[in-house]
């Protein structure tokens, strides 16, 4: 942004820092082994955020609950109420548990994911007397055997503050217009897969997210430039690339409640996202936020010469060899062989 001229419009320069989530995580002593078996915290199990920071370990017999020792609860004996929601539930039954003797719980056979789980550590309940940690479907497996004797069960629970901020860029053109037009594009994908959201079964490596979205954000940087050295001044020009969309639109959430100008001089939005795939038919999806409007408001799939006469309803005129459609984070539209610089705008 900076090379092709534009101003910053951030908090810090180009940049908006925000924060994604603030809790806790599981601690370095955090562990888990049973038998001859350890486990990895935040893949195969976690602790439960109601958790004491505490050991315990323990010969463990399937279906036997006695005193001083650990207590395996199965989750699908617990007749959750499904209208509730759960983590209350688990730390009920966990209090009972302590209250009757119980030195830890282990949680198993439980039918919610282990992101899910650990989502809940961005919660702070009252903290019980005893260890608490929820475990995997791999793990249940083991605990739930037929065949099961017993269980040699040593763990621990450790727990550190943890804090996740993202970093939307920004950058103005301004124009001196009483308007403004906003152009997006989400610059994150998925990291590594650490978040639990990626399909690979595969090694550990990066997603670089060449269509998601990489191409959104070449296609951003792109307009920056060409609009720059325009002639067009009926609108200022604002672009964000935007942080935590993969996430839960984070960046663009606090973009929306944070924004460096009044969303009353907005003109509209326009959001590329996945704009690249040549061959793959695209479709216009468009709505009504309640501070932005996008051009359309008819989703569905469309032809070349339809999307042209729908933009210049709207006063944009379709220039070079292509032209590009507003969207939003769900449904971009790219027409491939077609792009549409911005215009004047009324």
């Amino acid at each position: 942004m900076q090379k092709a001229g534009l101003a910053p419009k951030g908090d810090n320069g180009y940049l908006q820092t925000f924060t994604v989530r603030e809790g806790k995580e599981p601690g370095e002593a955090t562990r888990l082994s049973i038998n001859n078996d350890k486990f990895t915290p935040g893949e195969q199990f976690v602790p439960l955020p109601f958790s004491a920071e505490k050991a315990a370990k323990g010969e463990v017999l399937p279906d036997v609950k006695e005193p001083d020792n650990i207590w395996l609860i199965d989750v699908q004996d617990m007749e959750l109420n499904p209208h509730a929601p759960p983590l209350p539930q688990y730390q009920r039954k966990a209090a009972e548990a302590a209250k009757e003797g119980a030195s830890g719980v282990i949680f198993f056979n439980g039918k919610e994911d282990i992101q899910s789980i650990a989502n809940w550590l961005d919660e702070n309940p009252k903290q019980l007397a005893i260890p608490a940690i929820w475990v995997n479907g791999a793990i249940s497996k083991k605990l739930k055997s037929d065949d099961a004797n017993g269980f040699q069960i040593n763990l621990e629970v450790a727990f550190k503050a943890a804090k996740r901020t993202g970093t939307n860029v920004i950058g103005y053109i301004d124009n001196g217009a009483p308007k403004t037009i906003i152009l997006g594009a989400h610059y994150d994908h998925l990291g590594y897969g650490e978040d639990h959201n990626s399909l690979s079964t595969g090694e550990k490596a990066i997603h670089n997210g060449a269509d998601d979205n990489a191409s959104g954000t070449a296609a951003l940087l792109e307009l920056g430039r060409q609009l720059k050295s325009a002639r067009f001044r009926n609108n200022n020009f604002i672009l964000v690339a935007f942080s935590g969309e993969e996430l839960g639109l984070f960046g663009s959430k606090y973009f929306t409640a944070h924004a460096p100008i009044s969303m009353a001089q907005v003109n509209f939005m326009i959001n590329m996202d996945m704009v690249g795939p040549p061959g793959r038919r695209q479709r216009i999806t468009g709505g009504r936020h309640r501070h932005l409007t996008a051009m359309d408001r008819h989703p569905g799939r469309i032809s070349p010469g339809r999307a042209e006469a729908q933009l210049r309803l709207f006063g944009c005129r379709p220039l070079r060899s292509y032209l590009l459609l507003p969207g939003t984070d769900t449904g971009t539209v790219f027409l491939h062989r077609y792009a549409q610089r911005l215009s004047q705008t009324q």
